[in-house]
């Protein structure tokens, strides 16, 4: 599986594990393993027993090795987070990006005016061509 590109994403892609974890291996145990009372009363409903091969603990065991795997990868992820820079620089920062945006906003209305001065041109020669055809086809009577 191919690392995401950003720390966010990728401490979004080891939740999504922790998750996947949790939700298989409990709808695992609910499906597979037998019932146990809580407190050491009866079962309501006591199931025959079926042979299986499913061990509970095993698998509990399995899933708590997963998960703390799991939660050093978050914790390697949430360690390599840069610290944020102080106000001061983040202002700097900031005004720099809002210069930055301000001056390529005005480039592109530029851009955006010679264009629409070009596409006025071609509708102009498109209309004199239009009429000229128009003059050169007429049928002769």
């Amino acid at each position: 599986m191919q690392q995401p590109p950003d720390l966010v994403s990728q401490l979004q892609a080891e939740l999504n594990r922790v998750s996947e974890l949790f939700y298989g291996t409990v709808g695992e145990l609910q499906r597979d393993a037998r019932p146990v009372s809580i407190r050491g009363e009866g079962l309501v409903q006591v199931p025959p027993l079926a042979p299986t091969t499913y061990d509970a603990r095993q698998r509990a065991d399995g899933f708590a090795l997963e998960l703390v795997q799991a939660i050093k990868n978050i914790e390697a992820v949430a360690r390599s987070v840069p610290e944020p820079p102080n106000p001061e620089e983040q202002m700097a920062r900031i005004r720099t990006l809002q210069e930055e945006g301000g001056r390529l906003r005005e480039e592109l209305q530029r851009e955006a005016q010679v264009a629409e001065g070009k596409l006025q041109q071609l509708h102009e020669m498109h209309a004199a061509l239009a009429e000229q055809a128009l003059r050169v086809g007429k049928p002769r009577s």
